[in-house]
């Protein structure tokens, strides 16, 4: 499964969709402590067509917000890797953010969005839309276990 941003009628310019994770903490595997250890967040994705705008993953924590990926345009009828090394001691959410474009001539898509190299425990509430019930993973998040709500 992917997620797309859709950008024919009733969509305006500068719409945007944003794709939620739940919050997570990451943790060094050799110990088990919460260490921010150099964790590997990547993902896939499509940008294509003449008026694509930009596409952005925004992490939060407590301390703020960050931009830990931007793209912007039309990236060619192909999809590419993006990531990035996440060192984080905090609590953390992953926003993906596609803005479309003047026209409806340019979609983005998202694709096997994933978190690796360290130890994740999801901090799931009521409030998500989904939470994952195992309490520790080693690897990856697949798309569909991060998706707050949907594109």
């Amino acid at each position: 499964h992917f997620a797309y941003i859709e950008t024919s009628y009733p969509r305006i310019p500068d719409d945007r969709a944003i794709l939620t994770s739940p919050w997570i903490k990451t943790e060094n595997p050799a110990t088990g402590i919460y260490a921010g250890y150099n964790c590997s967040f990547s993902f896939w994705y499509h940008m294509y067509g003449n008026d694509v705008d930009s596409l952005e993953v925004i992490m939060k924590t407590s301390a703020g917000n960050t931009t830990i990926v931007s793209e912007k345009g039309n990236q060619g009828n192909a999809w590419k890797e993006g990531s990035a090394v996440i060192n984080e001691h905090d609590a953390a959410r992953f926003m993906f953010v596609g803005t479309r474009g003047v026209s409806f001539a340019g979609d983005i898509a998202i694709d096997d969005i994933s978190v690796k190299t360290c130890l994740i425990t999801p901090l799931c509430n009521d409030k998500d839309f989904m939470c994952l019930t195992t309490p520790k993973m080693h690897h990856s998040l697949q798309s569909v276990q991060l998706l707050r709500r949907l594109w």
